[in-house]
Parts: C-alpha cells; sequence; structure tokens
C-alpha cells in the first residue's frame, strides 16, 4: 500500500510539474480529416461525448463572485442569482455574503425556505429589493443547505443556481454581463488549477478571483498569467473564508491568456476564475478555474 501511495503521489506531483511549464503559442494550422462526424461518433467505444453536462445540485456551494459597485468608464455592476431547490420537500438555506478582503469566520447570515422543486430569481440580490441582501461592494456568496428552523448542515440538500454580474452599458439602455456557475468543493488542496481563454492587451483587461474557504487560515496563492511569448507572475493572499479580486498587471499586453493558480499548503475547499473584459464597453466573459 505504501508503495503504492508513493507511486501516485510521484504520478500526481509530476502532472503538476508539467503543467506548471506550459506556455502559449499561436494555434496550429488544420488539415481536413476523411472522416464524418456521425462516422465518428458511432464509434461508441472510442468516444463517449459529454452532450448534457451533468454535474448537479449539491449540499452547499459558492458563487465566487458577486458585485454590487461601480466599475470603470461608468459602469456600474449588479448581481443577479438564482437559486433551486431540486429536492421534493422543502429546504431552509443560509446565505453569507463574504465581501473581499474581509475574514468571514464572525460575518452573519440571511435565511431562505425553498419551497419543494422550485427556481427562485432575484434581480439585483445585492441591492435594496425584496429579499435581497442589501450589502454593496466585492465578495463571494456561500450558500448551505440546513435543517428547517435550525443551523445544522443538512447533507441531503439539493440546491443550485447561478449568478449573472451585470451593468448598462455606458450611453445605452442595453446592457454586458457574464455568468458563473456555483462551485462546490471542486478544486482543493494544493493542486495547481487552470482557468483558459482570457485576455490582457490595450482593448481588453483581466481579472482574477481566489475564493478561500478555509475558516481558519489565511492563504496565499502563485498566479501565473501566460500569454504567447510573455507572462507574469505574482501572489494573492486571502484571508481566511473570504475573496479576493485583482487585476493582472497591465505592464505587458500579453495578448490571449491562461491563468495558473497554485495555493500555498493544507487541505481545504477554494475557487478561482478569471474574468476578461472589454475597455470601452464593459462586456465581458468569465472562466472558472478547474484542476
Amino acid at each position: 500500500m505504501k508503495i503504492v501511495s508513493a507511486l501516485v503521489a510521484f504520478l500526481v506531483g509530476a502532472t503538476a510539474l508539467a503543467q506548471a511549464g506550459r506556455h502559449a503559442s499561436q494555434p496550429p494550422v488544420g488539415t481536413p480529416v476523411y472522416v464524418t462526424a456521425g462516422e465518428f461518433l458511432s464509434q461508441r467505444a472510442a468516444i463517449r461525448p459529454a452532450s448534457v453536462i451533468t454535474e448537479s445540485g449539491s449540499a452547499s456551494f459558492v458563487f465566487p463572485v458577486a458585485i454590487n459597485s461601480p466599475g470603470k468608464n461608468g459602469t456600474f455592476f449588479k448581481t443577479d442569482v438564482s437559486l433551486s431547490n431540486n429536492r421534493g420537500i422543502a429546504q431552509d438555506v443560509l446565505v453569507f455574503f463574504l465581501p473581499a478582503g474581509t475574514p468571514g469566520a464572525g460575518i452573519g447570515g440571511t435565511r431562505y425556505t425553498l419551497n419543494a422543486l422550485t427556481v427562485y430569481s432575484f434581480r439585483d440580490f445585492l441591492g435594496t429589493s425584496n429579499g435581497a441582501l442589501n450589502k454593496s461592494g466585492v465578495g463571494a456568496i456561500l450558500v448551505i443547505g440546513v435543517f428547517p428552523g435550525s443551523t445544522t448542515a443538512d447533507s441531503n440538500a439539493n440546491i443550485d443556481g447561478s449568478v449573472r454580474i451585470w451593468t448598462f452599458e455606458p450611453g445605452s439602455s442595453g446592457t454586458n454581463s457574464f455568468n458563473m456557475s456555483p462551485q462546490s468543493g471542486s478544486v482543493s488542496g494544493t493542486f495547481l488549477a487552470t482557468a483558459y481563454g482570457l485576455r490582457q492587451d490595450s482593448g481588453f483587461r483581466t481579472n482574477v478571483g481566489i475564493v478561500n474557504l478555509d475558516p481558519f487560515n489565511a492563504h496565499t496563492w502563485t498566479v501565473r498569467a501566460v500569454g504567447i511569448g510573455s507572462e507574469t507572475t505574482f501572489t494573492v493572499t486571502v484571508p481566511a473564508l473570504s475573496m479576493l479580486e485583482v487585476a493582472v498587471p497591465a505592464a505587458v499586453d500579453y495578448g490571449d491568456i491562461f491563468i495558473e493558480f497554485t495555493p500555498d499548503f493544507g487541505s481545504f475547499d477554494w475557487a478561482c476564475f478569471g474574468v476578461s473584459a472589454d475597455q470601452v464597453t464593459g462586456d465581458a466573459w468569465s472562466s472558472r478555474g478547474a484542476q
């Protein structure tokens, strides 16, 4: 057993080292292939494509970012949230807003009772409308299923949702936005996670966000932004049970980039993401970090 464990540790470590050395490149030139998609997919033993995303609800999750705050160039970002109870009985949930840069272990929550098999949509969830949290700034939202009327976690809860961060485009009644799905412990420990498909240059800016779900300890991540022919590395220290969103240094036009996140120590859950935005309109897209 020790030999097997050592071998697994060696292979995992080798994979992490190989990932850490990745670089960006220009796209390769494609060449025609003489097989149709139908012919290829008919080889069921060769491939089983995930035509439907199978990630489902869980007993708790975190929305890695929520915003009720002004941005650049006359933008003001707000947050719409959907919450779903996928069980056949009513489900209580506790919702905690974790402000950026502030240890969150002592922050109180808000209870919501979700009816059986019901989806709720909250517009401007951090604002002052009916059912909203009345919070401002940037942070993360932690959602935990609990037993009715209690503060005891309910491991049988089956909850899900989504978050939309949006702003009116400056000088327009139209909006620009990006969506992000909840994360539920799919990133943990000290292994590297990566967010792909981002951009940092004169026309677009990129922020990276990290949520530290360790209730006791601050942690420091080494963040590596990699473009074609150029890269930068910096560190982000996040307080216990909190989040931070910071800008990728803008000294160089990196172009298309991917972002690697490597935490310092310990076995704990965390989440990470990147968001790229148009410098003029605020139009944006997000990329969830995955291990």
